[in-house]
């Protein structure tokens, strides 16, 4: 059976450029959960990126899977500084627009191996003035184990009433 712990809550209470978590030790696997919003002027939509390690170089990849309005697209993406989590604010959103949250989960199996590149895999879905629902999965082209994970926004911030748990999963 497994055994699932919250590792660490933060509760934004001012707007943040980004958020680090690195107590992350002692887990056979980690889950992430994001419930807030980005701020960002502009059409589009407000993604959330990570990086593992403090590593800002190209060795992130991820494909994904995206389904808004009445369209769809899967893509594929190599040499990135960071990897693609998912998206917070719909497409086209009004990000003043207090209602307007969106939440991403994200799962890392086996983050402390060794023996084989990092993949996390996530899910995501906001609200805007049209909504939007994504799926990724990726790897990073290291074998480190992952000692600290770095959260921030495409561009601006997470807006205040931003919400993100890190969980720790046990084998029993």
């Amino acid at each position: 059976m497994a055994v699932i712990e919250a590792i660490e809550t933060v509760y934004l209470e001012a707007d943040a450029a980004n958020v680090t978590f690195s107590s992350i030790s002692g887990y056979a696997h980690l889950q992430l959960s994001i419930s807030g919003k980005t701020a960002t002027s502009g059409s589009g939509t407000r993604d959330v990126y990570v990086q593992l390690n403090g590593d800002t170089g190209g060795n992130y990849s991820w494909n994904d899977m995206t389904g808004y309005s009445s369209s769809t697209s899967a893509d594929a993406y190599a040499g990135f500084t960071h990897w693609y989590l998912g998206v917070m604010n719909g497409r086209g959103n009004d990000y003043t627009t207090t209602s307007n949250y969106g939440a991403i989960n994200m799962i890392i199996l086996n983050y402390t191996s060794t023996n084989m590149k990092t993949a996390p895999m996530s899910w995501s879905g906001a609200w805007g003035s049209t909504p939007m629902v994504k799926s990724s999965g990726g790897t990073w082209a290291d074998t480190s184990a992952v000692t600290s994970i770095k959260l921030y926004p495409s561009s601006g911030s997470f807006l205040r009433g931003t919400a993100i748990t890190i969980y720790g999963i046990k084998s029993s």
